[in-house]
């Protein structure tokens, strides 16, 4: 079983009142949940944070993270480690991730899952919180994925003001989109997808392609000057080079469809 449910900045409650429920039984080894982005496991870096990791790992479900705006990269903290899932038969699509990011990391680590393929950070203490390698793909189950996460944030200069004012409860991290030469090499890989692979893959990103950006979500609240839209613009030559392939996306604390595209907040929904 593979879930998908939006951006939860650290507030898990609905998850767990999700599986507290009982309706679904899960198995941590066999199911996943996906989180589109923002998912505030690795933004404060600090004890609160690992209490709220301990409390995920015994829920009965794998979590994949997607990249999103309010978090470090898992690749920047040292309690991480590269490790590469696979069954024997080593994906030939998921190696050609392997074989990049090989290329920009000293380690990596090799281990054997019957339904999982692809290069994921972890922490060995919560080996059911999986973030994957930004860009890359992933199989779960029979599912081939492309993780396009990270976006521009728009109150990035606001939470640069407050950390120098002395708060350093607000963070802004400077990776947060995807650099020129990621975003070179995820448009190969999905113009690749696109031609070659005997599955169709599902894109996962945190924001989404800049005409489908939901403005009239934004109540007239959100003043767009200023505003870096690098990564939809970016997203936007993915979705032209894909435009049938199905798209779930967070960011916009959403829960809406528009054409192949599905934007997440509150719902959890099954593929």
């Amino acid at each position: 079983m593979i879930l998908l449910t939006g951006d939860k900045h650290g507030d898990f409650r609905k998850i767990f009142e999700f599986f507290e429920s009982g309706i679904i039984n899960t198995n941590k080894d066999e199911d996943f949940m996906i989180i589109l982005g923002d998912v505030g496991l690795n933004y404060y870096l600090d004890k609160k944070e690992n209490e709220l990791k301990e409390k995920l790992s015994k829920l009965p479900i794998t979590f994949i993270c997607v990249h999103g705006n309010h978090e470090e990269r898992p690749s920047k903290i040292s309690s991480y480690e590269l490790k590469h899932y696979s069954k024997k038969d080593i994906d030939i699509i998921c190696s050609l991730s392997t074989k990049y990011n090989n290329k920009k990391n000293s380690q990596i680590n090799y281990e054997i899952k019957n339904n999982i393929i692809g290069d994921f950070y972890v922490e060995p203490s919560y080996p059911n919180l999986l973030f994957p390698v930004l860009p890359s793909t992933f199989k779960l189950d029979n599912y081939m994925f492309i993780h396009l996460g990270g976006a521009y944030s728009p109150d990035k200069f606001k939470r640069l003001k407050a950390n120098a004012a002395g708060n350093k409860q607000f963070k802004w991290f400077e990776s947060e989109q995807m650099s020129k030469v990621e975003q070179k090499y995820a448009l190969q890989l999905v113009t690749f997808l696109a031609e070659f692979s005997k599955s169709k893959p599902i894109i996962l990103s945190h924001t989404c392609p800049l005409r489908y950006v939901p403005f009239d979500s934004f109540n007239g609240n959100f003043n767009q000057n200023g505003i870096d839209k690098t990564t939809e613009l970016f997203l936007d030559k993915i979705n032209d080079t894909c435009p049938t392939l199905d798209w779930y996306c967070g960011h916009y604390h959403i829960d809406k469809k528009i054409d192949n595209i599905r934007f997440l907040y509150n719902d959890i929904i099954e593929i």
